[in-house]
């Protein structure tokens, strides 16, 4: 009979859970030449289906950190991971009123928040948001991608709409990954977690 209980327990459990497609806030890389400028991208001209993991690692590249499918932000944190190969020079961010940066940061394996004086909200269900940029010099060959903001804890949103303010954690699969080296186009990343 305990087992019974048990198994029906776990099934509506399961049942609860939300399913891993559903729309939710996703990171994103996308590399450009570093010759486009830092923060030059305009957030209007950019949509999912153009974003590139794929860099040059004969010139020094730009990859920004894109925030989309999200309703509302006041702010977030996240981390970034790259391998050894990869020489991160600098971070600049794009958007954001105040930054929280840990000590190291932009090492590999720090992270990063943002804060902002007002709500955020998307101009339309494919908007993006274009967080900042990071310097990526010449020479470079690896992966770079976006993690938890530490060890102990997830990279987050702060919606403006909670009631309580608690923090959306970002799912695992919505941690966008890019190649600084390739010379063709990557995969979109910007979609909602796969089934």
């Amino acid at each position: 009979m305990k087992r019974i209980a048990i198994a029906l327990c776990a099934l509506a459990l399961l049942h609860a859970a939300p399913a891993a497609s559903e729309d939710g806030p996703h990171f994103s890389i996308h590399l450009v030449p570093a010759s486009e400028g830092p923060c030059a991208l305009m957030e209007d001209s950019l949509r999912c289906a153009d974003i590139n993991t794929q860099g040059d690692p004969r010139i020094e590249q730009l990859a920004y950190i894109v925030l989309s499918q999200f309703d509302s932000m006041q702010n977030l944190r996240f981390g970034i991971g790259y391998d050894d190969g990869v020489t991160v020079t600098k971070w600049i961010p794009c958007y954001g009123k105040y930054e929280y940066p840990m000590g190291a940061w932009p090492a590999s394996g720090t992270g990063t928040g943002l804060a902002f004086d007002t709500c955020i909200y998307p101009a339309g269900p494919d908007s993006l948001l274009l967080l900042g940029v990071l310097v990526i010099e010449a020479g470079s060959w690896g992966r770079i991608w976006v993690q938890k903001y530490s060890a102990d804890e997830h990279a987050y949103i702060m919606t403006c709409d909670t009631p309580s303010k608690k923090p959306l954690a970002i799912k695992e699969c919505a941690l966008g990954e890019a190649r600084v080296h390739g010379l063709s186009k990557g995969r979109n990343t910007c979609g909602p977690c796969p089934d």
